[in-house]
């Protein structure tokens, strides 16, 4: 029986700043996290309530009311008091020591470094943020869906030691097993069955999908880490 695909992390990013939600978003989503975003408290309140987050990002400016005191109303609610939760500040006396008297486990400070940023995340969620460190990569994939038994050609965008990220016409749902068939220059032909867990529909209509390895050979297991290891050092 091939192992069942880890579930992917549930991380809420609060702010009013839609710079700051649209950068961050991007960045934690091509980590493959689930994203959910919020513009103000109140809408942060009402995800908290309905999702079971595994970590909380929250602006000290929420429109609505300050990131302390959200993070003060999460730790009220009896089922989600153990949730990390990251306040994201200006470095100002007011801000710092409203951050230090609040409940938060951590502080980031604006402008976000996106390298804090993932190991901020990545000690909160204990996951080893490197094997998710994405590298381009664009080969012909050929992809096997064993369900509907047809076969059809991918382009890759990039890959990790988890996933890799392909780019097509065809239209697969998010949690089918697929086989994905490509080479790595230099090393050889990889042949690894994965999963889909995100599906993005781009503007101009092509559909991207990343698909997370769940069951790679030794070899093509070698052959891909060695690939990303080269690329990131």
């Amino acid at each position: 029986m091939l192992p069942a695909a880890e579930p992917m992390k549930k991380i809420l990013l609060a702010s009013s700043s839609r710079t700051l939600l649209e950068r961050n978003h991007n960045l934690l989503m091509r980590r493959g996290f689930q994203l959910f975003t919020a513009s103000s408290g109140r809408e942060a309140c009402q995800y908290h309530r309905e999702q079971r987050l595994d970590l909380i990002i929250a602006d000290m400016q929420l429109g609505d009311m300050g990131g302390d005191v959200f993070c003060s109303r999460v730790r009220e609610e009896g089922n989600s008091r153990d949730v990390a939760v990251i306040i994201v500040c200006h470095d100002l006396p007011d801000h710092l020591q409203r951050v230090a008297q609040s409940s938060a486990d951590a502080m980031l400070l604006r402008p976000i470094s996106p390298i804090q940023l993932m190991e901020t995340v990545g000690k909160f969620l204990d996951m080893e943020m490197v094997r998710s460190k994405r590298v381009d990569f664009c080969v012909e994939v050929q992809v096997a869906d064993r369900t509907e038994g047809r076969e059809f050609a991918c382009l890759s965008r990039d890959i990790s030691k988890s996933g890799i990220r392909l780019e097509c016409g065809s239209v697969l749902e998010t949690g089918r097993r697929i086989v994905c068939r490509f080479s790595i220059p230099q090393l050889g032909p990889v042949d690894a069955e994965g999963q889909v867990v995100r599906h993005v529909r781009t503007g101009d209509g092509r559909n991207q999908y990343g698909v997370q390895f769940v069951d790679l050979s030794s070899a093509s297991r070698r052959q891909i880490e060695e690939h990303v290891t080269r690329i990131i050092g």
